[in-house]
């Protein structure tokens, strides 16, 4: 893995890789359990439904499965917001490989909105 992107999850995570040859599943875990528990709804809309605002997002949704990983936001109106999608067996990549991938691409994704909305 590029130094980049190890920095890169490290700022995101405020904490430090301990190997970085070999990044542990533990980890990994604990990095996507922290996106999906962002809470993005400042930068979604919102409606009043019967006295009570409800919001648009729902949820950041990290999804591995036997052959594929897939980041998207879960939207309450909208359909889903593709974040990144890897399929497994069309990459060369290792699902280790790919989730790391994935947290990459979603930690960019993520800084980006900031960049974008605090203008």
């Amino acid at each position: 893995m590029e130094k980049g992107n190890i920095v890169l999850i490290e700022e995101f995570i405020n904490k430090n890789i301990d190997n970085k040859d070999n990044i542990s599943w533990d980890f990994l875990f604990e990095v996507i359990e922290k996106i999906e528990k962002l809470d993005l709804s400042e930068y979604h809309y919102e409606w009043d439904c019967c006295g009570k605002m409800e919001n648009n997002f729902i949820c950041i949704v990290f999804d591995i499965s036997t052959d594929s990983v897939v980041v998207y936001e879960d939207l309450q109106l909208d359909p889903e917001t593709m974040i990144c999608s890897d399929n497994l067996y069309s990459s060369n990549l290792s699902k280790k490989e790919s989730v790391i991938e994935a947290i990459i691409q979603t930690i960019k994704w993520y800084n980006n909105l900031l960049k974008h909305f605090k203008k």
